[in-house]
């Protein structure tokens, strides 16, 4: 019987023979693989991986439900007013508003001048995260409202990189686009948010300027005890007023504000387009493994690896039938039948 080693030998020396077919095959597969594995990273992270905090299942935002006339169903930001009633009127959730987009600054810290990314975030965003400064505190109550403190909380790797580590920094004044800011918290190694950015500062939301507008993103954590179908009664109540101005200018809809986990909200729309690009490519790439040079690798592949499959399909048979008895037969594709 031939061996394997016998076998592989020569399966290579028939690809070594014909370069370019050898080339064109493994040209065709890795630009198929290579777009299933890009494509599939960005599935991975937008509905399998868990999101980096604690008890994912707990985070969630909000989504305003519209049947009837002119129907739809979508992530909702809200203006100044529905939020100070979503803060002082639903009591299951511990919940925050953010400004959507990072802005570019000027920090200026002593002699250090630079520009960096701020986040503009409410009181208990970070709690609602779960993320605990590693040195300092959040943001207070007092700093969040409307002409309050001015602070400042700096992500690690800009505490790292603009001041050496310096545990003092905490109570110190930074400058950001020239006005004083106290620094009050260093956010912990590793740590990430949705906005993502170098710095933050109190968003201090209220009905007048950019709270006349629907411009806040909710993100909200369901408090332990609670249920969401009790966060979602509560939310409609609070909103009341709200919904009856929606239906007043739409006669005849039914409009319902309901709570979605954070990850499925926040990827709501990228969802049905990464699941439609996940099967396209892989639909490129069973094409291209039923193409005629690739099928016919496979072929001479299967050719010269039918003996030494036989081989290993005996040795694994007789192992198991000695160890418990049982038989199990190969396959005539791969193997002689035995007497």
């Amino acid at each position: 019987m031939t061996s394997p080693g016998q076998n592989l030998r020569f399966a290579l020396r028939q690809l070594g023979r014909n370069r370019a077919f050898t080339f064109t095959v493994v040209v065709t597969l890795g630009l198929s693989i290579g777009a299933n594995t890009a494509i599939f990273s960005v599935v991975n992270a937008l509905m399998l991986k868990s999101l980096p905090y604690p008890q994912p299942d707990r985070m969630g935002t909000i989504f305003q439900r519209t049947e009837g006339p002119n129907p739809s169903d979508e992530l909702r930001w809200i203006d100044g007013a529905q939020w100070e009633q979503l803060r002082d009127y639903v009591p299951s959730l511990t919940s925050a508003v953010f400004s959507p987009l990072s802005s570019g600054v000027n920090l200026k810290a002593g002699s250090h001048v630079g520009y960096v990314h701020a986040g503009r975030v409410s009181a208990h965003y970070f709690d609602v995260l779960a993320i605990r400064p590693a040195l300092g505190r959040n943001f207070s109550e007092d700093e969040d409202r409307p002409k309050g403190p001015k602070a400042a909380i700096l992500g690690y790797n800009l505490w790292q990189s603009t001041f050496s580590g310096d545990r003092d920094l905490i109570g110190q004044t930074i400058h950001l686009m020239g006005e004083p800011y106290i620094v009050v918290g260093i956010l912990p190694q590793g740590s990430t948010t949705p906005l993502n950015a170098d710095l933050y500062t109190p968003l201090q939301p209220s009905r007048n300027g950019e709270g006349q507008g629907t411009n806040f993103e909710v993100i909200a954590r369901l408090h332990n005890g609670s249920t969401w179908q009790q966060a979602d009664a509560e939310l409609n109540h609070a909103w009341a007023a709200r919904i009856s101005q929606i239906v007043n200018k739409n006669p005849g809809a039914n409009v319902h504000f309901y709570t979605v986990p954070l990850q499925k909200g926040k990827t709501a729309e990228l969802r049905p387009r990464a699941i439609a690009l996940m099967m396209a490519a892989g639909f490129i790439l069973l094409i291209a493994c039923a193409t005629s040079p690739v099928s016919r690798w496979f072929a001479c592949l299967a050719a010269c690896l039918r003996l030494p499959l036989a081989w290993l399909s005996a040795r694994l048979a007789g192992k198991f039938k000695n160890s418990f008895g049982l038989r199990i037969c190969c396959s005539p594709a791969w193997a002689e039948p035995r007497e």
